[in-house]
């Protein structure tokens, strides 16, 4: 499947970030990767994207802020947990979440969904 937006994936944990990048380059998906809050606040300023993936934690900031920026953007997010405490703020409210650990279909599975919402 090939789309003509990126997909924008947020997670501080690079291994985990390269790992999830090449399920979703192999489903056929163009990503993009921000292994940060700020390189993500600057990507989602300045970019397009057709659906997110978006870890609630960053390196013990909340993406809450992140989140709502999608939001007014438009974007469908997938958020991702770690934690069962993570994710509890408003801004996270109705999305679509991929509790950790998940498999590379549960994540594709659930891209595929988030951007099928866009459509």
């Amino acid at each position: 499947m090939q789309i003509s937006s990126p997909i924008l994936l947020i997670e501080d944990e690079v291994l985990i970030a390269m790992a999830m990048c090449d399920e979703l380059v192999e489903a056929g998906f163009d990503v993009r990767c921000a292994y940060n809050f700020d390189d993500a606040q600057q990507m989602i300023a300045n970019g397009k994207f057709q659906a997110a993936i978006l870890d609630f934690d960053l390196k013990g900031r909340s993406s809450a802020p992140l989140a709502a920026a999608l939001k007014r953007n438009g974007v469908p997010i997938v958020g991702c947990s770690g934690s069962a405490t993570d994710g509890q703020e408003a801004a996270f409210a109705g999305l679509q979440v991929l509790a950790k650990p998940y498999s590379a279909a549960d994540l594709v599975d659930a891209v595929q969904r988030a951007v099928a919402t866009k459509d």
